[in-house]
Parts: structure tokens; C-alpha cells; sequence
């Protein structure tokens, strides 16, 4: 019971930070995230157009999904910062 309290207070601890940072600076917090699950994200489907055996890797359309992730996360920062 005691691990779940402590990783609930971690959790909490953590999501706090964030949305102090999100608030103090919309867009830049965003971008980082944006980047950040964008290189993740490339990377997974790399590994698995690789594991799967495609002789062709479509890297236009992971790279097209990686820039519009982080588009999306740039446009919600500029969109945040506009309504403070």
C-alpha cells in the first residue's frame, strides 16, 4: 500500500511541476514535449517497420507525423500564451 501512496504523491509532485512550467512558459514547455514524444514516436515506428521487415521504410510519412506532433504542441503553447 505504501508504494502506491508513494508513487501517487510522485505522480502529484510531478504533474504540479508541469503545469507550473506549462504556465510560466507555454510555448517552450510544449515544444520540449513535442520534441520529445515526437523523437519517441519516430523511433517506434522505425523499430517497428524494421522488426516487421519492410524492405521500403516510409520515412516521409514518420518524419510528416513527427513535425506535425510537434506543430500541434507549438500551436497549444502559442494558443495558452495568447489567453493569459
Amino acid at each position: 500500500m505504501t508504494l502506491i501512496a508513494s508513487a501517487q504523491r510522485k505522480i502529484t509532485s510531478a504533474s504540479k511541476w508541469y503545469g507550473t512550467r506549462i504556465h510560466a512558459r507555454p510555448v517552450a514547455t510544449l515544444a520540449v514535449s513535442g520534441v520529445i514524444c515526437a523523437s519517441f514516436f519516430f523511433l517506434l515506428g522505425v523499430s517497428v517497420s524494421l522488426a516487421a521487415g519492410d524492405a521500403s521504410m516510409p520515412w516521409a510519412r514518420y518524419v510528416t507525423m513527427a513535425v506535425t506532433e510537434v506543430g500541434i504542441c507549438v500551436g497549444i503553447g502559442l494558443y495558452l500564451r495568447d489567453r493569459r
